[in-house]
């Protein structure tokens, strides 16, 4: 909750307007600082903007754009630099944003998906003989696999990550007297990884990032043949060769491609110590005492490509197809 000034219609409304992004970033960094980790924030009037002093948090502001999007066209967006802005205090606020990125893009999906790339197929031998992949899926999955062998296990100081890592390349089981399986649920290979990554398990984002991977894995189970399973048979080289091909198709290459998204159903709940910052779509529904609203921070210029974004003429291809559509639906008559 917050205690603030209050406008005729019940909800206090202040405008901040500056003359570029960066400039916007940071006064808003400062703003979100003073209201939560501050004094809270004075207007010209005298009345203060504060947390609640009991249970107030971060977690009761919402930053809402158009997209939450952190890049466009390879610049830096407004939720990235407020991202960054908010990590350079004392103490850092982080945010709460899972869709600012591309999947593929993401650390926590290059480095777990590489490492699972590299435990199912060690050296891409059969990567490259898989059919299927475009060009851009064989790049993602390949610069995973290096992201995997060049940073992730060189720097880890666990030599367990690195031992678990070997033994399901090498399809050599931990007790020196037992044998590998025939088959080996891949599941089994995630939840194993994960132990070694507790921001997997343990952060808002990364839960999320994780649940990609058990969900897509899940899918694979439905529909491909071996039913989401690592086959080994040393005597059959080709139907071992064949689980990891589907694999690679139905599991990876769909995660790589950004094809699979994060699951927005599973957002209902925001976490209480970090800045939440959503699309105004995914805004619908909820409630927060302090909202942020970025109404123009992508806009240089009067654009005749923009004007729809900020002074629509016409109505989108929902309204069009509505006003089409509604003569022949019984809600209403034309």
């Amino acid at each position: 909750m917050l205690h603030g000034p209050v406008a005729e219609a019940g909800v206090p409304i202040l405008g901040m307007f500056r003359e570029n992004r960066e400039d916007l970033a940071r006064d808003l960094g400062d703003f979100i600082y003073q209201v939560f980790r501050g004094g809270g924030y004075q207007l010209p009037d005298g009345s203060l903007i504060e947390a609640n002093q009991s249970g107030g948090d971060v977690g009761d502001c919402a930053f809402l754009c158009s997209s939450p999007a952190e890049y466009g066209s390879g610049k830096l967006r407004l939720p990235v630099l407020l991202r960054d802005e908010l990590n350079t205090k004392q103490p850092a606020i982080p945010v709460f944003n899972p869709r600012g990125q591309e999947l593929s893009e993401i650390d926590h999906i290059r480095f777990f998906g590489g490492l699972i790339l590299e435990c199912l197929d060690p050296g891409g031998m059969v990567q490259n003989d898989t059919r299927g992949l475009s060009q851009e899926i064989r790049s993602t999955l390949s610069e995973w696999r290096q992201v995997a062998l060049d940073e992730v296990l060189p720097r880890s100081d666990d030599d367990a990550l690195k031992r678990y890592t070997m033994g399901w390349a090498n399809r050599q089981p931990r007790e020196s007297r037992t044998h590998w399986p025939n088959k080996v649920p891949v599941l089994e290979l995630i939840y194993g990884l994960v132990h070694f990554f507790p921001d997997l398990h343990d952060d808002p984002e990364g839960q999320l990032y994780l649940e990609v991977f058990t969900r897509q894995i899940s899918a694979c189970e439905q529909v491909g043949k071996f039913s989401g399973k690592l086959l080994h048979y040393p005597d059959n080289a080709s139907l071992s060769e064949a689980s990891i091909k589907e694999l690679i198709r139905n599991f990876l290459a769909p995660i790589a491609s950004g094809s699979v998204k994060v699951n927005e159903e599973l957002m209902e709940a925001f976490p209480r110590d970090r800045l939440s910052i959503l699309s105004i779509h995914q805004s619908k529904g909820l409630e927060f005492p302090l909202v942020i609203v970025d109404v123009g921070s992508d806009f240089k210029g009067n654009y005749a490509a923009q004007a729809f974004k900020r002074f629509p003429n016409d109505g989108g291809t929902p309204h069009e197809m509505e006003d089409l559509l509604i003569c022949f639906v019984p809600i209403q008559n034309c």
